[in-house]
């Protein structure tokens, strides 16, 4: 009976002993599978350094000389061709440089295809920059909002550190994304929140953008006053820090001026945004100053001159929302003349140009929205071979236990 009792003590304390063996590998194989999922890849320091360096260099040429930013940003990618993390970073700077030189289809390009990669890799400041970049371009509002509430969501996880600049342009975006949905309040909100990060990291040319729409939003409220203090402020912080990009910020003073009934003052702001248009390599559609020129005159009932300025700006206008806006402009010149068949004429050509927009813009949402569901699609099928595979490696390792157990007591 004793001996009976010593064998099943010496069973009990092999088979605790084995449950602690099995116990510790289960709780490996755990932490195993949730550090592949949540763990931040380890960037080298030498890579780290060498992007910052780059951009600094980048940021040197990217208003002045495209081929040289170009350049900066491939002598990157040769020095590290096996580097993710190089990768992710020469999308965005090749995204911010076609943005910047108005080729938002490719810039488009470069940021939707690393998004994932970034994702995967946990580079979330990367990840949240390239949303950025995507929401700046995007005119569609839903596909903004959409942006902005996963950067949102991604700021509210507190998993890690974001770069202020990101945060203070995440603020600046959201802000505009009210602005043009006509909700000023909270537009206001977010812009001020943009303005708070970027004077409290020395962000200079992100607080004049904050300033500059913040007046935009003021004067849609009737409060020029207040948008000229505003838009005051943000050109003696632009002209300090990048002055060939002031003229939009002399454009939007040039409008506050005219509905203060200041005319020549409003002239003269137009006048210089054009001088800055000039020094521009690649300005972003100066031919509007041509429509303010053209209130301008036609507050003062220069009728003439209005509509040669009425009649340029819609010549000059590129891109196809500005046609629209330059033709309801002239429309609205002809019916203040009393040229009612111009303006009948002018305001059909206007309802043409906007039925053909909207076709185009529908085609492009269907294709987009087809992309993104490939896209989830594709990822899903990822996510689920990876879980897959987590859950093959544990079950393998258990059996290995197992069995090693089983040799051991037998």
């Amino acid at each position: 009976m004793d001996r009976d009792k010593k064998v099943g003590l010496q069973m009990a304390i092999i088979s605790q002993n084995g449950y602690k063996k099995c116990k510790l590998c289960l709780l490996f194989v755990l932490l195993w599978c949730l550090g592949c999922k949540s763990g931040q890849n380890p960037i080298h320091e030498e890579i780290r350094r060498a992007c910052i360096e780059s951009d600094k260099t980048l940021n040197q040429y990217i208003q002045v000389d495209s081929s040289k930013a170009f350049t900066v940003i491939r002598n990157l990618e040769r020095k590290f061709p096996n580097s993710t993390f190089v990768k992710v970073n020469a999308a965005i700077d090749y995204a911010e440089l076609y943005h910047y030189w108005n080729e938002d289809s490719l810039a488009v390009s470069y940021a939707s295809r690393n998004l994932n990669l970034a994702g995967r890799n946990h580079f979330y400041n990367e990840q949240i920059h390239l949303y950025l970049i995507l929401i700046e371009i995007t005119e569609n509002y839903k596909s903004a909002l959409n942006y902005l509430e996963k950067v949102e969501l991604l700021l509210e996880s507190k998993r890690y550190t974001v770069d202020p600049a990101l945060i203070s342009r995440f603020y600046y975006l959201f802000g505009c994304y009210y602005y043009e949905i006509r909700d000023y309040s909270n537009a206001k909100y977010n812009l001020n929140k943009s303005l708070y990060l970027s004077r409290k990291n020395k962000l200079i040319w992100e607080e004049s953008k904050a300033l500059n729409i913040l007046s935009v939003v003021f004067e849609n409220e009737l409060k020029p006053k207040k948008a000229l203090q505003y838009i005051n402020e943000a050109i003696r912080i632009g002209e300090l820090f990048s002055p060939i990009n002031c003229g939009g910020y002399y454009y939007q003073k040039g409008v506050i001026l005219n509905h203060l009934k200041r005319f020549s003052d409003a002239e003269a702001a137009i006048l210089k945004a054009k001088e800055c248009y000039k020094m521009h390599p690649h300005p972003h559609n100066p031919e509007i100053l041509e429509s303010v020129l053209a209130e301008v005159c036609l507050s003062q009932k220069k009728y003439k001159e209005a509509g040669d300025n009425y009649r340029a700006f819609l010549a000059k206008a590129k891109y196809q929302s500005t046609k629209v806006w330059a033709y309801n402009l002239l429309s609205k010149y002809y019916f203040e003349v009393k040229d009612y068949k111009n303006a009948y004429m002018v305001n059909k050509e206007s309802i043409k140009l906007r039925d053909s927009i909207f076709s185009t813009e529908r085609t492009f949402f269907i294709v987009q929205k087809r992309t993104d569901y490939e896209l989830a699609k594709k990822e899903l099928e990822i996510k689920e071979t990876q879980v897959r595979f987590r859950l093959s490696v544990a079950i393998f390792i258990c059996i290995v236990i197992s069995i090693l157990i089983f040799v051991k007591l037998s």
